[in-house]
């Protein structure tokens, strides 16, 4: 088992690399990437429509479950408190919302910045029993930064890109969590600095 995890990570660290090391050819990449076909990934009790090329797929081979205690998480807080909130920060298309819903019934509060992964969580989470407030923001403390999202694998990241056009807005997580939320899972986006922050 120890050498199929070993393989699994050699296979995903050289992409990885290639990916991040390759600035000068980003829009390329992002032409590419958002190009690729979708396909069916399995979450919890839901499948999800994803990228086809979604980390999520090897992830899964290396820990089947990885999330599982997220959603034991969210059930062990629900059964105290009912009537609980869950905001998921970070929602990406859903993966963690579905193992999240296939054990509690609970509200959901998804939030996601990129609009790619966004067309992807509205449809997603059509297939959840919760109620569910969707939200496209990037989280921070409510004021514009100036830069892009770049997208890779499963994830994106932003980078700071001192351009008028390119201002994303942001929203205090206090405009986003309500009165009942009790469970915040946080995915922190990795940032590349602004040439300006650079020393």
């Amino acid at each position: 088992m120890l050498q199929g995890v070993k393989q699994s990570i050699r296979s995903i660290i050289p992409f990885l690399l290639r990916t991040l090391a390759a600035e000068e050819n980003s829009s390329e990449q992002q032409r590419r990437f958002f190009a690729q076909k979708t396909a069916t990934l399995r979450c919890g009790n839901f499948d999800l429509i994803s990228p086809e090329s979604h980390l999520l797929f090897e992830l899964q081979k290396i820990g089947p479950y990885r999330d599982l205690c997220i959603g034991i998480s969210a059930k062990i807080i629900c059964d105290k408190y009912h009537d609980a909130s869950i905001v998921d920060i970070g929602a990406n298309i859903g993966d963690t919302a579905a193992i999240i819903a296939s054990h509690v019934s609970n509200k959901l509060i998804l939030v996601e910045g990129s609009d790619y992964y966004y067309k992807f969580l509205e449809k997603n989470l059509l297939l959840f029993p919760n109620a569910i407030v969707p939200i496209k923001a990037m989280v921070s403390d409510g004021k514009v930064i100036q830069g892009e999202l770049r997208h890779w694998g499963g994830t994106a990241y932003f980078k700071g890109i001192e351009q008028e056009e390119l201002t994303t807005p942001t929203l205090p997580l206090s405009e986003i969590a309500d009165e009942n939320t009790r469970f915040i899972k946080i995915c922190l986006l990795y940032t590349s600095p602004s040439p300006r922050d650079r020393g």
